[in-house]
C-alpha cells in the first residue's frame, strides 16, 4: 500500500476562524490515517469573492495559522484542483479530501470523474466536514463573505471577530484594497464586453480576439509554437519579436484592444503576480490609482528594446520609477496620463470640500448663517419694524425668505 495524504482546498479570501476549524479537521484525519496532510489555496482574484492575490493569501494563512505553515501550499502553479490532484498523485497513492458538507458530493463526483484520466489514485476519499465550508456564501456561521462585507462597510470591529489574527489590521486594509483595485480594473472589463461600444462585423472580429482563452486562438497557438522553434535561430526569433512588436503597436491605437491587454496582464498573462504586487505597492506608497501605474507599465513593456542590458519587465518598471518621481516619463512620454492624473486628484479634492463644507453649512445654526438676500436675520427684523406696511418682525413671512 502506497502513501497516504489528506488536504484541504479552498478561497480562504480571507482566512477566517472558521478555516481554522477546518485545518484542525485535516490534521486529526491525517494522524488517524497516518497519512501527510496539506492545505491549497486557489488562485481565484476578482474584486468580490476574492480580493487578496494569490501571494498575499498564502502570506496571511501563514500567519493566521503558524501550527499549520509548513503543510500550506505556496506553489502558483497549481491553478485548479484538478492540479492539485495531478500534484499529489505524484508522490501518494490514497488521497482524501476534507471539505464543507455542502460542497461534498459536488467534489465527490468530480474527483472520482477524473480518476484513470488526469490522474490515478488507488483511493480517492471524499471526508465531509460536517460543518458549512467557510468559502460558502450566506449568513450562517463566520463565513468569509460576511469578513470580506466588513471590509467593505468600513467595519473593522465586526471583521476582526471573524479573523484567526490578534491584529489582523494588514489583512483589513489588504481585503479592502483589493477590492479597490480589481474593481478599478474590472470596469474595464466591462467595458471590454459592452456591444454598444463597437458596431457590426468589427465588433465581432474583436469579439473573437478578446474575450476566448488565449490558448484556444489559433494564431496565439502558431505564434508560440514559432517562437519555441525559433529559440535556437536568432534571426527568425528576432524576426518573430519585430512583428510582436507592430502588433503591440497595432493593439496600443485600438481602444478594445488596448483595455483586452490590460486585463491580460491582471491575468498574469505578461504580468506576473509578483510584479503586480510590486506595482501596488508603489502605487499606494505615492498615492497613485493602480490603473494609472499599470498604463505606465504598459507603455513601457511596448516601447521596450528587443535587445539591450534589460528585461522588458525591468524597463517598464525604470518607466514607472520615472513617472512617479517626476522623471522623463511623467514630463513628456507619459504626460497624457500625468495630466489625467492630476485632474482626478482635483475632481476628488474639490468634491471632499464641497461635501465637508455643505455639511457644515447644513449643520450651522440660522442666526450664525452668512447674509443672504436679507441680509441677516437681526438686521431684517429691525427693517421690517422701521418700514411701513410691513410687519414688526420677520416671524410672519418667515415662508417667503431665505436667509442663505
Amino acid at each position: 500500500m502506497g502513501k497516504k495524504v489528506v488536504f484541504a482546498w479552498g478561497r480562504f479570501n480571507p482566512p477566517t476562524i472558521g478555516h481554522g476549524v477546518v485545518m484542525e479537521r485535516v490534521a486529526k484525519e491525517a494522524k488517524a490515517r497516518s497519512a501527510d496532510y496539506a492545505i491549497f489555496a486557489s488562485k481565484s482574484n476578482d474584486p468580490k469573492k476574492n480580493p487578496l492575490t494569490f501571494r498575499t493569501k498564502v502570506k496571511f494563512l501563514k500567519q493566521s495559522f503558524p501550527k499549520h505553515s509548513k503543510n500550506i501550499n505556496a506553489s502558483p502553479r497549481l491553478r485548479t484542483i484538478i492540479d492539485v490532484m495531478k500534484f499529489l498523485d505524484k508522490k501518494y497513492a490514497e488521497v482524501s479530501l476534507v471539505v464543507g458538507s455542502d460542497r461534498a458530493a459536488d467534489l465527490k463526483k468530480l474527483l472520482n470523474h477524473y480518476n484513470g484520466r488526469e490522474y490515478d489514485f488507488e483511493k480517492v476519499e471524499i471526508i465531509s466536514a460536517g460543518e458549512r465550508d467557510p468559502d460558502a456564501e450566506g449568513v450562517s456561521g463566520m463565513s468569509a463573505s460576511k469578513m470580506r462585507q466588513a471590509a467593505a462597510d468600513g467595519d473593522y470591529k465586526s471583521f476582526k471577530k471573524g479573523s484567526p489574527l490578534k491584529n489582523p489590521k494588514a489583512l483589513y486594509d489588504a481585503i479592502r484594497n483589493g477590492m479597490k483595485i480589481n474593481e478599478e480594473v474590472y470596469e474595464l472589463m466591462e467595458s471590454v464586453h459592452d456591444r454598444n461600444s463597437i458596431k457590426g462585423s468589427r465588433f465581432n472580429q474583436l469579439l473573437r480576439f478578446g474575450l476566448v482563452p488565449i490558448k484556444y486562438i489559433p494564431i496565439t497557438q502558431r505564434a508560440f509554437k514559432d517562437l519555441k522553434n525559433a529559440a535556437p535561430n536568432p534571426e527568425l526569433r528576432k524576426h518573430i519579436l519585430s512583428v510582436t512588436d507592430k502588433v503591440l503597436e497595432y493593439i496600443m491605437n485600438d481602444e478594445l484592444l488596448y483595455r483586452r491587454m490590460l486585463l491580460l496582464l491582471h491575468d498574469d498573462f505578461l504580468f506576473k503576480e509578483d510584479q503586480r504586487d510590486a506595482l501596488l505597492t508603489k502605487a499606494q506608497k505615492n498615492g497613485f490609482a493602480y490603473v494609472t501605474l499599470l498604463e505606465v507599465y504598459m507603455r513601457g513593456l511596448v516601447a521596450s528594446p528587443i535587445y539591450g542590458d534589460k528585461t522588458a519587465q525591468q524597463y517598464a518598471f525604470d518607466r514607472v520609477n520615472s513617472f512617479i518621481s517626476g522623471g522623463r516619463s511623467q514630463r513628456t512620454l507619459d504626460f497624457d496620463i500625468w495630466e489625467t492624473h492630476i485632474q482626478n486628484k482635483l475632481n476628488t479634492t474639490t468634491n471632499i470640500n464641497r461635501d465637508v463644507t455643505m455639511k457644515t453649512f447644513k449643520g450651522m445654526d440660522e442666526n450664525k448663517l452668512p447674509p443672504g438676500e436679507w441680509g441677516i436675520k437681526e438686521l431684517a427684523d429691525r427693517y421690517c419694524k422701521e418700514t411701513p406696511g410691513q410687519p414688526d418682525d420677520t416671524a410672519k413671512i418667515r415662508s417667503l425668505i431665505s436667509w442663505n
